[in-house]
């Protein structure tokens, strides 16, 4: 990581050191290119601290979004140094699911823990949505329940499901009681 922060901050001195920089740095990278179950290939020991909103792409969105939110960084928000994550995952059939109803392309971008996010999310998510993306549920997002009525069909299915499992609402923590229990 202090690479690429180092890379980032040659900003200052030029653009175009920082984008040599950052391709040497992709250069000397190894590629990650395997099959294997979800719990292998995705699980790593992260010992910096970050905060990440990721969205599920329709597959023909995803080159243009990454250019994008490449775009984004480059003018708006220079100071944004952690890899932007991609990731390709086969479609099923959960109703809730953000690879529903076919394949997609995920789009994680991150900021350090100690930088703020907030502005930098918004705008990424501004492209995310306007690309028919899906939001991950276990990160960032800023998304109503309005948003997800749009997003997921069978949200009534669900909300059926979850309302006769748990009736009290005892497994709603606020947030989800938001989107969930309309």
């Amino acid at each position: 990581m202090a690479c690429l922060r180092g890379a980032s901050a040659l900003r200052h001195v030029s653009g175009g050191l920082r984008r040599a920089a950052l391709n040497l740095l992709t250069a000397v990278q190894w590629n990650e290119d395997f099959v294997a179950e979800s719990w292998k290939v995705l699980s790593s020991t992260r010992k910096t601290r970050f905060n990440e909103i990721e969205y599920h792409l329709p597959p023909d969105n995803a080159d243009d979004v990454i250019g994008e939110i490449l775009t984004l960084i480059e003018t708006r928000h220079p100071d944004v140094w952690f890899p932007i994550e991609v990731r390709q995952t086969a479609g099923d059939t959960a109703w809730l699911s953000p690879f529903q109803h076919g394949a997609r392309v995920s789009v994680a971008v991150h900021r350090h823990a100690k930088q703020r996010f907030a502005r930098f999310f918004a705008d990424c998510e501004a492209i995310f949505r306007a690309a028919a993306g899906r939001p991950h549920w276990g990160k960032l997002h800023g998304l109503a329940r309005t948003d997800l009525e749009t997003l997921y069909p069978d949200l009534p299915n669900f909300d059926a499901l979850r309302a006769r499992m748990d009736p009290q609402g005892r497994f709603l923590s606020p947030a989800l009681a938001a989107l969930f229990a309309p």
